[in-house]
């Protein structure tokens, strides 16, 4: 469709129209060379003029705008409406936004640069331009900044609160009082954000804190139990509602520092539960050196005791017993001075350490084998041993055997009574 003049039967009563001069003429050829829509109206608005593309832009035909005749129709703005762009505030070359009803359920955003004419009558130039693709993708860059810089403001947090963590020899107040400080850094307001940190009664806030709107709030727990929260609050209210709204990454970020405050605590409550048992154990191993010392004290004085036992013994068998023996063996018949002889020295091996020695040394032998090594170191055959204990030679000789194997020399050269005087 060509660019229309309106001719004088098609112009409503009021509206003016482009003069068909040559001068007009080829203003209409630069005008149809923009590649904006351009409308060219009389200042009351009345449309003068329409580049071809204006049913492109305004989704309706060339006749229907002119049928609509003004500029404030084909916007749908009033009469009485105030309008800048005709109301006298307009300067030159001023670029307006307007909202255009493109269908019934879709609206356009049109950019409008309003010029005016030289001299002579004047006139407004509307380069119109379609300007709502622009406008979706400048919101979707602004959404994805916006996205950027709260994810950004999210893993700063926890970034630092990761470096509070990894410190070593951090205490649970240091780390506390740092989370509750890092935290409101992060927060959509820093400027009038305060926090506070709640754990089993102990409070941890920061340094201007005056609680007066409640901004969002985040339990700790350790295990199944609650010990305390995590509270972000602003100092003065926001009368903006959607402003006063948590973002979601805010919850998301103190729902996180929540739960990196409970695992430090769990592990701080560990290495605490940790130190204790150490400090327990230390106390015990020393109470045990302590008892194995005095123990050892006690088994010193007992072997001390038993050989002054021992000594006090052999004394009163070499001062007593044996001076008795000595004449008691004068007045028996020849043939008994043997077992006077044998008591002897059964008195001196009770007197003596042999006994308890070849004991624990070899604890296998039993008691009658303990006796016959005691009377083969006094000298006794098998015969007289078995005539002593009234059993016969061949027993004795088992005896013997049995003796040697437990002692260890049953296959060796060395003789069984100087073994057992070794010992």
């Amino acid at each position: 469709m060509k660019n229309k003049q309106i001719s004088p039967a098609r112009v409503p009563v009021g509206h003016s129209r482009l003069n068909t001069g040559k001068a007009d003429s080829i203003s209409q050829d630069i005008l149809s060379s923009l590649p904006q829509t351009v409308i060219v109206t009389d200042p009351n608005g009345d449309i003068l003029y329409l580049s071809d593309n204006s049913e492109r832009l305004f989704g309706i035909t060339q006749d229907k705008i002119w049928k609509l005749g003004n500029i404030r129709e084909l916007f749908g703005v009033s009469e009485n409406e105030p309008w800048p762009m005709l109301d006298g505030e307009c300067a030159d070359d001023q670029t307006f936004e307007v909202s255009y009803r493109w269908q019934p359920d879709e609206e356009r955003q049109i950019e409008i640069s309003v010029r005016h004419s030289g001299s002579g009558t004047k006139r407004f130039v509307w380069l119109c331009s379609d300007i709502t693709g622009k406008k979706l993708v400048d919101s979707l860059l602004q959404r994805r900044s916006v996205d950027l810089d709260e994810r950004m403001r999210e893993l700063f947090c926890l970034y630092r609160i990761s470096h509070l963590n990894q410190q070593k020899d951090i205490s649970l107040q240091e780390f506390l009082q740092g989370a509750v400080d890092v935290v409101t850094e992060s927060w959509g307001h820093p400027e009038i954000a305060c926090a506070r940190i709640s754990i089993n009664g102990e409070t941890y806030q920061t340094e201007r804190f005056e609680p007066v709107q409640l901004r969002e709030s985040e339990g700790i727990q350790v295990g199944p139990d609650a010990i305390g929260m995590i509270e972000i609050f602003y100092r003065k209210v926001i009368d903006d509602p959607n402003d006063s709204k948590f973002a979601p990454y805010e919850k998301t970020m103190l729902k996180s520092v929540a739960a990196t405050i409970s695992r430090f605590i769990e592990g701080h409550q560990s290495t605490e539960a940790l130190c204790i048992a150490n400090e327990q154990l230390q106390v015990e191993r020393q109470a045990l050196r302590e008892k194995n010392s005095a123990l050892r004290e006690v088994l010193s004085q007992i072997d001390t005791e038993k050989k002054q036992i021992a000594a006090h013994v052999q004394s009163n068998v070499e001062k007593i017993i044996i001076p008795i023996l000595s004449q008691l063996s004068g007045r028996v018949r020849e043939s008994e001075t043997g077992y006077i002889d044998l008591l002897k020295s059964s008195l001196s091996d009770i007197a003596s350490s042999f006994g308890s020695d070849l004991r624990s040394k070899y604890s296998s032998l039993s008691p009658r084998e303990i006796e016959i090594c005691s009377l083969l170191r006094n000298g006794l055959s098998c015969k007289e041993i078995a005539e002593f204990n009234s059993t016969s030679v061949h027993t004795v000789l088992k005896q013997r055997q049995r003796i040697r194997r437990k002692l260890g020399i049953d296959n060796s050269g060395l003789n069984l009574v100087s073994f057992l005087n070794s010992i």
